[in-house]
């Protein structure tokens, strides 16, 4: 989905610089550069460092080696999806600038205007960062959960294991967050594997996941917008 996603926002151009509408929102000047690169607005801080951080990882696994996304955020802390809407629309209206945004899906459907991408499938960023099966490997990895809690062999490690016990760590990772059994959803992972789980984790509200992580997983999540960054880096 991530792979997909960050196609969907590429582009090719020349480079093309912007002369930006007094008071814009967030950004006071920036020079557009749309050859091999597009530049993304998002709607706060932590999108943008989620999403670079989120494409650093998968670069080497996107088919278009050549492509380089920018995101740049419209708000410093908690911001919302009317400035990225604003700015894209004026930018777009002020010339032929193929800039994008990029917004949460908020358990919305609709499609957005011209020039901006909603979040496919998931509430928003968070829920891609805190998947479950990612919160699993690494609580294995620091040591906050064992092979013999989650009911996997004893030869499983963080990078070592089998694609058929993944779908245990998914499941104890939803039994500690209080998830009911529904399994109707299904996560796609790199290298086909597809693992049955809870719809939550698509559209649950970034911040309740977060709260909800963080009673049972306190280590990995307190902290807010400062530990998903820390997660990130991890």
């Amino acid at each position: 989905m991530v792979n997909s996603l960050y196609l969907q926002l590429a582009n090719r151009g020349e480079d093309v610089p912007i002369q930006l509408v007094p008071g814009t929102k967030g950004v006071e000047t920036l020079t557009v550069r749309v050859e091999n690169r597009r530049q993304v607005f998002v709607e706060a801080e932590i999108d943008q460092a989620c999403y670079q951080e989120l494409f650093r990882l998968i670069k080497p696994k996107v088919s278009r080696q050549d492509l380089i996304l920018e995101f740049i955020p419209t708000a410093k802390g908690r911001g919302g999806n009317a400035a990225v809407l604003e700015l894209v629309n004026c930018l777009r209206q002020s010339g032929p600038y193929k800039v994008q945004g990029l917004i949460d899906r908020d358990n919305n459907d609709a499609a957005p205007p011209a020039g901006v991408t909603r979040l496919p499938e998931r509430y928003a960023v968070e829920n891609i960062v805190y998947d479950p099966l990612a919160v699993g490997l690494l609580l294995l990895r620091e040591g906050i959960a064992s092979t013999s809690e989650i009911d996997l062999s004893d030869q499983t490690t963080y990078r070592n294991n089998e694609p058929e016990q993944m779908p245990l760590v998914v499941a104890y990772v939803s039994q500690r967050l209080n998830f009911s059994d529904d399994t109707s959803c299904q996560m796609l992972y790199s290298g086909g594997i597809s693992i049955a789980c809870h719809p939550e984790y698509f559209k649950c509200k970034d911040t309740k996941l977060l709260t909800e992580s963080s009673r049972p997983f306190r280590r990995l999540t307190d902290g807010g917008d400062k530990a998903t960054r820390s997660w990130l880096q991890r």
